[in-house]
C-alpha cells in the first residue's frame, strides 16, 4: 500500500476515496479518527492519509491530478 496524498480533513479525504472508488480502484483512509485532524497541517502524524495498492498507485494519481485540475477551473469561472 502506498500513500497517494495526505488531507487536511476527513472530507476531502472522502471526496477523493469516492473518485478513486468510481474508477474501480479500492481506496482507504488512513488516521481518520484522528483527534487533531487540524494539526494535520502542523504535523504528518495527525494527517489523514488515502492509501491504494502499489498496482494502482499510477492510475490514482492520474485521477486526483484531474480531479485537482477540474476544481480549480470552476473556482476560476
Amino acid at each position: 500500500m502506498k500513500t497517494i496524498k495526505e488531507f487536511p480533513s476527513l472530507f476531502e479525504a472522502q471526496v477523493a476515496q469516492g473518485a478513486l472508488e468510481n474508477e474501480g480502484i479500492n481506496a482507504q483512509i488512513l488516521n481518520e479518527s484522528s483527534s487533531f485532524p487540524a494539526f494535520a497541517t502542523f504535523s504528518k502524524q495527525f494527517a489523514i492519509k488515502l492509501v491504494v495498492s502499489d498496482e494502482d498507485y499510477a492510475k490514482s494519481l492520474k485521477i486526483l491530478n484531474h480531479l485537482s485540475d477540474d476544481a480549480a477551473a470552476s473556482s476560476a469561472e
